[in-house]
């Protein structure tokens, strides 16, 4: 055997070596069932702000790819950030005070000002004849 046909079969062996240690190590995606995902939310009570049928119908409808397009890798993950991203985004009015001075109130209406300022008023001071 000379040196060309020495590196053509170790090439051919490196080869398939490469080939079998990437076909064992990367996960092909499943997509999980609709009760898969039920499961996890029940176990993990602490993602709140979204039902496990429309984040599995809407991923399961969009082929299971992300909004950048690229495929979905972690399901769980992406459950995570849509739990996570809704709650904290849904802040409610009842969360905040009123925005007049010395008023410690519960704010009970929101509005944005001509400065485009988020503002939070109570009962006493909230426009008359708005909710």
């Amino acid at each position: 055997m000379d040196k060309q046909e020495a590196e053509y079969i170790a090439g051919k062996v490196l080869d398939k070596h490469v080939l079998e240690y990437h076909k064992t190590s990367k996960k092909r995606f499943k997509p999980p069932t609709l009760e898969e995902v039920e499961l996890y939310l029940k176990e993990n009570p602490e993602l709140k702000g979204v039902t496990a049928r429309d984040f599995w119908k809407g991923y399961d409808d969009g082929g299971w790819v992300d909004t950048q397009g690229n495929p979905v890798r972690n399901w769980r993950l992406k459950l995570r950030t849509r739990c996570n991203y809704g709650h904290t985004s849904e802040v409610s009015v009842a969360d905040h005070k009123c925005s007049r001075s010395f008023c410690t109130e519960d704010a009970v209406h929101s509005g944005v000002d001509d400065t485009n300022q988020k503002y939070y008023l109570c009962e006493t001071h909230k426009p008359k004849g708005k909710l």
